[in-house]
Protein backbone atom coordinates (compact mmCIF):
# COMPACT_ATOMS: atom_id res chain seq x y z
CA UNK A 1 0.00 0.00 0.00
CA UNK A 2 2.59 2.59 1.08
CA UNK A 3 5.22 1.38 -1.37
CA UNK A 4 3.13 2.24 -4.41
CA UNK A 5 0.75 4.84 -2.94
CA UNK A 6 -2.52 2.92 -3.22
CA UNK A 7 -5.05 4.95 -1.25
CA UNK A 8 -2.32 6.75 0.71
CA UNK A 9 0.67 8.93 -0.06
CA UNK A 10 3.66 6.90 -1.20
CA UNK A 11 6.03 6.49 1.73
CA UNK A 12 8.90 4.01 1.56
CA UNK A 13 9.72 4.46 5.25
CA UNK A 14 6.26 3.28 6.31
CA UNK A 15 6.27 0.53 3.69
CA UNK A 16 9.62 -0.77 4.95
CA UNK A 17 8.49 -0.51 8.57
CA UNK A 18 5.31 -2.53 7.99
CA UNK A 19 7.11 -5.13 5.88
CA UNK A 20 9.68 -5.50 8.66
CA UNK A 21 6.92 -5.94 11.24
CA UNK A 22 5.24 -8.63 9.16
CA UNK A 23 8.59 -10.40 8.68
CA UNK A 24 9.25 -10.37 12.42
CA UNK A 25 5.77 -11.84 12.98
CA UNK A 26 6.58 -14.80 10.75
CA UNK A 27 5.02 -13.77 7.45
CA UNK A 28 7.01 -15.76 4.92
CA UNK A 29 7.07 -12.99 2.27
CA UNK A 30 7.63 -10.10 4.68
CA UNK A 31 11.42 -10.12 4.48
CA UNK A 32 11.36 -10.43 0.70
CA UNK A 33 8.98 -7.47 0.36
CA UNK A 34 11.08 -5.44 2.80
CA UNK A 35 14.23 -6.11 0.78
CA UNK A 36 12.55 -5.11 -2.48
CA UNK A 37 11.35 -1.84 -0.95
CA UNK A 38 14.82 -1.16 0.50
CA UNK A 39 16.30 -1.10 -3.02
CA UNK A 40 14.43 2.18 -3.66
CA UNK A 41 15.44 3.76 -0.34
CA UNK A 42 18.39 5.76 0.89
CA UNK A 43 20.40 4.48 3.88
CA UNK A 44 18.90 7.32 5.93
CA UNK A 45 15.35 6.23 5.09
CA UNK A 46 16.15 2.61 5.99
CA UNK A 47 17.56 3.73 9.34
CA UNK A 48 14.45 5.78 10.03
CA UNK A 49 12.17 2.85 9.17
Amino acid sequence: MYDNGKGVLQDYVYAHMWANITASNGEKNGAQVRDIIAKDMTPSQIEKA
